[in-house]
């Protein structure tokens, strides 16, 4: 999907930010006995559950790297925003399929906003200073990689992507709860979080904080 507007860009990160979020809660609820009925039947097994979660959790993620193309190329298409008046782009491009062509990789078909360094990279050349993506991404650069080995996990059955899975729920929970999936790892509460927050919605609200620091309303 593409935009002509900068504002446009934001708005459509968080609407799908906000769907990725509605449809998690929905699937827990959905699993969850009820204690208000006297007879429930629970929507949703925990493997639907966590199926739902981590279809919801890919969509944000692909939603975050359309924001990162998007915003890219109108930047370079000298679009700013009020507050952005010392944003200098070091080659504008007068169309969006010439930005487009531009900031493809010499032999690749593609670019690639996944991983956050070849992003800030990409940013240093196409930008003074990196900004507004270097000095965004790199202070949240340990927290961007673990949401990429997560999406890793959710797409690849790879012994690799699995592992660095494994390495996160370690660091975050201190032990590896048998039988931990990657829907369930992503609903559960964040230790010592205040008020309590699950780690899906802790990954939702840096990608919020962020984008709105590379755009700024």
């Amino acid at each position: 999907m593409t935009h002509n507007s900068l504002k446009a860009v934001l708005s459509t990160l968080d609407h799908r930010l906000n769907k990725t979020e509605k449809l998690a809660n929905a699937a827990y609820r959905w699993s969850t006995a009820s204690t208000t009925l006297l007879v429930y039947l629970p929507k949703f097994t925990a493997v639907h559950r966590d199926i739902v979660v981590e279809a919801a959790y890919l969509q944000a993620f692909i939603a975050w790297e359309a924001f990162l193309e998007e915003s890219f190329v109108l930047y370079v298409c000298g679009k700013r925003l009020p507050r952005q008046r010392n944003l200098r782009c070091l080659c504008t491009m007068r169309t969006r399929a010439q930005a487009e062509n531009f900031i493809i990789p010499e032999g690749k078909e593609y670019t690639e906003w996944t991983k956050t360094t070849i992003v800030t990279d990409r940013a240093i050349r196409f930008f003074e200073g990196g900004r507004p993506y270097t000095n965004v991404l790199r202070p949240h650069q340990s927290k961007l990689d673990n949401m990429r080995f997560i999406r890793n996990a959710i797409a690849h059955a790879s012994k690799y992507s699995q592992e660095k899975f494994q390495e996160i729920v370690r660091s975050e929970l201190k032990t590896l709860p048998p039988r931990l999936t990657i829907g369930g790892f992503l609903i559960t509460t964040k230790p010592h979080s205040s008020p309590p927050t699950t780690f899906l919605e802790d990954y939702l609200s840096y990608l919020r904080l962020m984008s709105q620091q590379i755009i700024p309303i």
